[in-house]
């Protein structure tokens, strides 16, 4: 964690100017079931004021809740990456990148929300948190498992005697790809049999939790209930206040996504739904991009991998679209050089980003932030040889001396091709007429 200390937050929740190109921005599950997080992972954003003050501003929400449970798995993972999203909404925000919808996999959903205008960060964070608290408390082991076969396609199996009540569809990702939930055994049966008739099946390390599944609504209610007290709490002290949303922008729930883009108020039954449903993701994005309304340019991924970028292309392949994906950071890759590279690819493609912003140096104020700028440096000398004793290269000895070597060797034999010149033009003028010789020296 960053301290305890509550810093003033740096973006006004307020619409940015329309942009003529569109973003639609995905949240990605939960990154403990495909080993997205690592270390360090978002650490280098911190330089950036306003992602280091989301980072703070949560940290100082969740200090009055946390608990010494805090050092489960699942706590970490949920409430850490969650955090990362927002700081991510937040520094994109401060750029006038904001998007125009948003859809979600998974415990993706509280960063999304807060996106959408729906809740707000303090809310978002605390949500993730306690859904962390909930499945830290889980007794029962499961598994779950990725399989390349569509909805149709994997009902053959479920309806296999064996596997009656215990493994269910956790998540719908693609039409070509579902995740499979239940106990442990049915899931290394179902791994047996799928490779057998060679369709393609991996195993996700989950911690021994089966998400989405009947081994979720036995933590419904402590969910709801440690939830809802939290929530309270977040109303006391003022963080659940409207003005510290965003404006709404449409959003399709990958729990409720028959609802479309009417758009909805979430309740904590809400958030004990998306812990226990399917993960109808395939039908959020198609809802989402095929919307006549809504026309998307780019999808951006906001999490600390681009981890749905193949399921993303299977649905768009499916709907016969074709839009550019972006993932805001990228595994073991400098955070920094991750989310410039997506403000260039934003930029290039006709978004209206603060390039002024993204490349100023931000601080912190009392009253806000205070962005630094830059200057072009007009006083360089023109010419390199006259850059005086200054280097501006880092070569080794070895360099510098073969390259005299040659700057010498080049030299001498100027040298030696003026003289040679010399000689030829006095040959030239002694075998000339006195009068040719005469027009020459004049």
């Amino acid at each position: 964690m960053l301290g305890k200390h509550l810093l003033p937050c740096l973006v006004k929740h307020q619409p940015v100017s329309t942009l003529p190109l569109t973003l639609l921005q995905l949240f990605d599950r939960d990154p403990l079931k495909r080993h997205l997080q690592w270390h360090t992972m978002g650490s280098q954003l911190v330089k950036y004021c306003v992602f280091q003050a989301a980072i703070r501003f949560l940290d100082c929400a969740l200090a009055p809740l946390s608990t010494q449970d805090f050092c489960q798995t699942a706590e970490i993972s949920q409430t850490v990456c969650t955090a990362i999203q927002i700081g991510l909404v937040d520094l994109l925000a401060s750029w006038s990148i904001r998007p125009s919808g948003v859809v979600e996999h998974s415990s993706g959903e509280m960063a999304a929300a807060y996106a959408a205008g729906c809740i707000t960060a303090a809310e978002a964070i605390t949500i993730a948190y306690f859904r962390g608290q909930a499945v830290g408390k889980n007794k029962k082991k499961g598994a779950m498992l990725a399989v390349g076969l569509g909805i149709n396609e994997i009902c053959n199996y479920l309806k296999l005697e064996h596997f009656e009540d215990k493994v269910v569809v956790a998540a719908i990702n693609s039409p070509e790809n579902i995740t499979l939930s239940g106990e442990v055994e049915t899931i290394t049966e179902s791994m047996t049999i799928l490779t057998k008739d060679g369709i393609f099946n991996r195993l996700l390390n989950t911690g021994g939790n089966a998400y989405h599944s009947h081994h979720m609504i036995a933590l419904g209610s402590t969910y709801i209930n440690i939830l809802a007290n939290g929530l309270t709490h977040m109303m006391q002290l003022g963080l659940s206040d409207n003005k510290k949303r965003y404006a709404r922008i449409p959003w399709v729930s990958s729990v409720t996504p028959d609802k479309g883009l009417s758009g909805f108020d979430v309740t904590t039954g809400y958030w004990k739904a998306n812990l226990e449903s399917p993960v109808c993701f395939s039908e959020a994005v198609s809802i989402l991009v095929g919307s006549e309304h809504n026309t998307v340019d780019v999808l951006i991924e906001i999490g600390p991998h681009g981890a749905l970028k193949t399921p993303l292309n299977r649905i768009l392949t499916s709907l016969g679209q074709s839009i550019l994906y972006a993932p805001s950071l990228i595994k073991n890759e400098d955070s920094r050089v991750s989310i410039l590279r997506l403000a260039g690819t934003l930029f290039c493609r006709n978004a209206k980003v603060d390039l002024v912003s993204v490349n100023a140096v931000d601080q912190p104020l009392v009253t806000g932030l205070q962005v630094v700028h830059g200057c072009t440096t007009i006083d360089l000398p023109p010419y390199q040889y006259t850059y005086g004793p200054i280097s501006y290269t880092n070569k080794s000895k070895e360099q510098n001396t073969i390259e005299w070597s040659l700057t010498i060797y080049h030299f001498k034999i100027h040298l030696y091709r003026w003289k040679e010149m010399r000689r030829y033009l006095e040959r030239w003028i002694k075998q000339s007429s006195p009068y040719q010789t005469a027009d020459y020296m004049d």
